[in-house]
Formats: structure tokens, sequence, C-alpha cells
């Protein structure tokens, strides 16, 4: 009996018969020429959408391009990548939320006889000390970094840089806690430190079902 083609060859030979480069099935799937790669050298199973075009394009049913444990690898592989898109959505949710402590009243500015609350600008403008500047520093960099992470996530970037802005993120996050408890400033310490916890949270339970 012969033995059933693994999904990678299948498809491989599907569109060798086609007579169709690697770059060329990308376009008609509308996909990345990485990500057909990937598929073809085993590296991974296309979502459900994509293997029903892969199943149209070529006139075979999608029994024919997958046996049943890779069907249920398949369906695994888009349970974690749905997975992972909600964890990066909640990390660029966090990171972003931080730009809000440049504009809250957090900051005390000493007056006759009490201390007035005010945003950072303007707490900056009213002692006018330079050291002030640096608090706008980690509260710049981690909106943007939950803009990166965003976008890579949008654009399919490769596990490596998604892990590379992550950790970027967490390193910057760690130094904007360090920053803001030296300078003494007790409510944005307590939210930066919150927003440390969540997102050390998220990352634990990401990291406890990658090992099921």
């Amino acid at each position: 009996m012969e033995k059933r083609k693994e999904f990678n060859e299948t498809l491989a030979q599907l569109r060798s018969d086609r007579g169709m480069t690697q770059q060329q099935l990308a376009e008609r799937l509308h996909v990345s020429r990485t990500a057909v790669s990937k598929w073809e050298t085993g590296g991974g199973y296309p979502n459900l959408d994509s293997l029903k075009d892969i199943a149209v394009l070529f006139d075979v049913s999608i029994d024919e391009l997958l046996s049943g444990s890779e069907v249920l690898g398949a369906a695994e592989q888009e349970n974690r990548t749905a997975s992972d898109s909600r964890i990066a959505a909640a990390f660029a949710a966090l990171d972003i939320a931080v730009l809000a402590l440049v504009f809250l009243p957090l900051y005390g500015i000493p007056e006759p006889g009490f201390i007035r609350a005010a945003p950072l600008p303007e707490y900056y403008a009213a002692l006018g000390e330079p050291v002030v500047l640096t608090y706008f520093v980690p509260l710049v960099l981690l909106p943007l970094a939950g803009t990166a992470e965003a976008v890579t996530r949008a654009f399919g970037a490769s596990p490596r840089t998604a892990k590379a802005v992550r950790t970027i993120s967490f390193g910057v996050h760690v130094f904007a806690v360090l920053l803001f408890a030296a300078a003494r400033q007790p409510y944005a310490t307590a939210i930066l430190f919150a927003l440390l916890v969540a997102k050390t949270a998220i990352a634990m339970r990401a990291l406890k079902r990658r090992e099921r």
C-alpha cells in the first residue's frame, strides 16, 4: 500500500504540476511567499480559509490535502494563532495605555500651603528641571512598542521579530517602574507596576498554554 503523502509534499507536488512558483501561488492565495515556503517545508499549516482556497485552486478536497492527524495539527495551529493574536492585542493595549500617564494629573507641583496635581507637561514647565524630561522617554517608547506589537502581528512578522518587540517592551516597562519609583512619583509608579504585573500574568499564561 502506497504511503500517503504529507501535506507539505502534496502542496509542493500540486504547485509543481501546475508550473507555478511559490511566489505565484502566494499571490493567488493572498499570502506571503514565506508562508508558502513554510507550508512546503513542513513548518506549519495554512489557516482554514487558505486551505479552502488551495482546495478550490487545485480542484481537490481538503481530505485529499490533509490526513486526519494533519487536520488536528492544523486546528491546533489555528487555535494557537488566534490565542497569539489575542495576547498581542492585550500587550499592545497595555503599552499604548501608558501614554495616558503623560496627560493624567499624577504629578505634584508645590504651591503655597498645598500640592497641586498636574499632568506631566505642566509639571515639567512648573519645575523646569531637565531630569523631568527623562520621564517622557519610557512613556513614549512603551506606546511605540505597543504599536509595533500590533503592526508585527497584523503583517505576520516572524516569531523572532515579535519576541524581540515584546522583550524590548518588557525592558522599557521595568525601566519605567524603576525610574518613577526613584523619582518618588507614587501614582505613576503604581499604575506602571500594575500594568507590568498584568503583562507578566498574560505572558505566563501564554507560556503555560504552549507547554501543554
